[in-house]
């Protein structure tokens, strides 16, 4: 499991790092938790119950083979329970809020709309393709 953003597809790339530049200059300090994963990886986040796919987008995507997904947190909310995620933007740390709007303004989409609620995606936001 990586945190680096060179494991992100070359047209997912440009994105978060707007993603991270814009949240940074926000305020909200990003840290970058989950990017690439192995199938081993994401067998094992569907053992613990924070990932809901097996064909998760942190796993190679074609035609690269690279990762269609990145989890983000908000420095602030790392030291709270379930990060400050409340099950909804409105209950929890206003920081979320400002990066999923950030994210989707760009064209990502939150976990917050997948069919399972995938934020705080075991504790982060996910955002991707």
């Amino acid at each position: 499991m990586g945190k680096d953003i060179n494991e992100l597809a070359s047209y997912m790339r440009p994105l978060v790092i707007e993603l991270l530049k814009r949240a940074t200059d926000a305020g909200i300090d990003p840290v970058v938790e989950d990017t690439g994963r192995t199938p081993e990886e994401q067998k094992g986040k569907l053992a613990l119950h924070v990932s809901w796919t097996i064909r998760s987008r942190h796993l190679p995507q074609p035609p690269e083979e690279l990762s269609e997904a990145i989890d983000i947190v908000p420095r602030a909310c790392i030291t709270m329970k379930f990060w400050g995620w409340n099950g909804d933007v409105g209950s929890s740390h206003p920081h979320w809020g400002i990066l999923i709007g950030i994210g989707e303004s760009l064209g990502l989409r939150c976990g917050v709309h997948f069919p399972s609620v995938q934020a705080p995606h075991s504790t982060s936001t996910h955002l991707g393709r």
